[in-house]
Formats: structure tokens, sequence, C-alpha cells
């Protein structure tokens, strides 16, 4: 047992745990963070962490919030009827049991509001496929960076330039012109699906990764990410107004602005 029966006679009297004295506040809210985690837990499954806990102090509050202002038209009083569970034979155990169902239904309204949903992904997780590389790495870095030499940035774009190949270079243009790959035009270029052009996309930035490492051996993580992006930026630059010249995918791109101005 969390709790003691003097402690939900308190509450009931009291009307909230923020009226209830020390010790009783405290029990309720071991309790309450209790059976929260628990529910959360039986909820989430595989998806439960910690993270999405509230502060154990909340727990109880979210209940008692419950109560107040998801009494239903009916006019049923949720901390009367707790209460009712045990008439006639006062025990703790029935109080305790009764908070628990009404901590359920408090615990399902939480996650349909702040709860995590499948298919979001913390920003931590590390990327298939990666040495480490998380999705929080990709994000635009507000801290100031190292310094990044032009020239190097350039000269590993161009290094990899020189050894893309034909599909390459078009999924490259059509990310530098705003074209999702998963694009029918761009799916006839390329001649594949959909899965093989996005891993056509994701080849351009390994190969970039690997050349900025071997141009630059004694780099840091973040310094070889920085030079990897802004060489990226340039291959796509690059890219576009060599086609504005060359113009051999012309009537595939129709359209796109400023391409063919």
């Amino acid at each position: 047992m969390l709790t003691r029966l003097e402690q939900w006679e308190e509450w009931m009297a009291r009307c909230a745990i923020g009226r209830c004295g020390a010790a009783t506040a405290a029990a309720l809210q071991r309790f309450g963070a209790h059976r929260f985690r628990h529910y959360l837990s039986a909820c989430l499954g595989a998806r439960f962490s910690e993270s999405v806990v509230p502060d154990g102090r909340d727990c109880f509050h979210l209940l008692e919030t419950h109560c107040r202002v998801g009494t239903p038209r009916t006019g049923k009083r949720y901390k009367e009827w707790i209460a009712s569970r045990s008439r006639g034979a006062p025990d703790a155990a029935l109080f305790e049991s009764g908070a628990s169902m009404l901590l359920r239904d408090t615990v399902r309204v939480y996650l349909r509001r702040e709860g995590p949903v499948p298919w979001q992904v913390s920003a931590d997780a590390v990327i298939e496929g990666t040495d480490g590389l998380t999705l929080a790495d990709l994000l635009p870095d507000t801290r100031e960076t190292e310094s990044i030499d032009p020239a190097l940035v350039e000269a590993v774009a161009r290094a990899c330039l020189a050894r893309l190949t034909e599909n390459h270079r078009i999924v490259v243009l059509a990310r530098r012109v705003g074209m999702p790959l998963s694009h029918p035009t761009v799916l006839a270029l390329t001649g594949v699906g959909k899965s093989w052009t996005a891993r056509l996309w994701a080849e351009v930035y390994e190969r970039l990764a690997a050349e900025t490492r071997l141009q630059e051996p004694d780099g840091t993580r973040e310094g070889w990410l920085q030079i990897a992006l802004h060489a990226s930026e340039w291959l796509g630059n690059q890219l576009f107004f060599q086609e504005r010249v060359e113009k051999r995918w012309c009537q595939f791109f129709k359209g796109v602005e400023g391409l063919y101005e």
C-alpha cells in the first residue's frame, strides 16, 4: 500500500492535495506518480521513456483536474464516487483502486494531448547506416562554428562532382530546385523507383562525407559536418547553373522558376 486511509479522508475533507499536510501530500504524490507511470508504460509499450512522465507533483494534480473538468453530463462527481466505494468498510485499498481507475482515464487524456505519436522520432536517435550521426546533427547550428575555408569546400565538392553519375546529378539538381525525389519527372529521368532514387541522394552525401575526411583528416566531427553541408550546397548550385547553360534536361524541368529564364 502506498497510502493510508486517513490520508484519503484528509484529501476528501480538504478538497485538494495542495491543502493537505506535508505527509499526506507526499504520500498521494507518490501514489499518483507510481500509477501514472504504470499506465503510461502500458499504453506506450516500447515507446515508453521516463521523458514522457510528468513531474511527480503533477501526476496527482492531473487526476484532480480530471475529476473536476471531466465530470460527465450525467452529473457524476468522481471524488464522491471514489469515497462511495469505501462506505461501510473504509479501506485505503478501495480508495487506491478507485483513484487508479480514474488515473487510467487521466493518462489516456494526457497522451492524446501531450504524448508522442508513432511516427515521431527523437532528434537524438542515431540514423541507420551512419557512424553515429543523429537527426540533431543535421539541424542548423545556432552556435558559433569554426571558420570554414571556401577553397576546401569547393575542393571537396569538385572532387565529388567529377565522380557523380548522371543519376546522381539528376537527384542533386532536383533537390536544388525543390522537386521531390518521388516526383514522376525525377523517376522517369533516373529510370529507377522511389527507394533507389532516395538511395542515390544518400550516396551523394556519403561521398561528400568521405571526401571531406580525406581532405581534412585532422578535423573535428562538427567541422566535417559543416564542410560537407557547404559542399552539398556548392554542388547543387554548380549543377543548377551548369544546367542553365547546357540545358540537357530542359524539357523535364520546364516551369522551374529561374532555371531557364
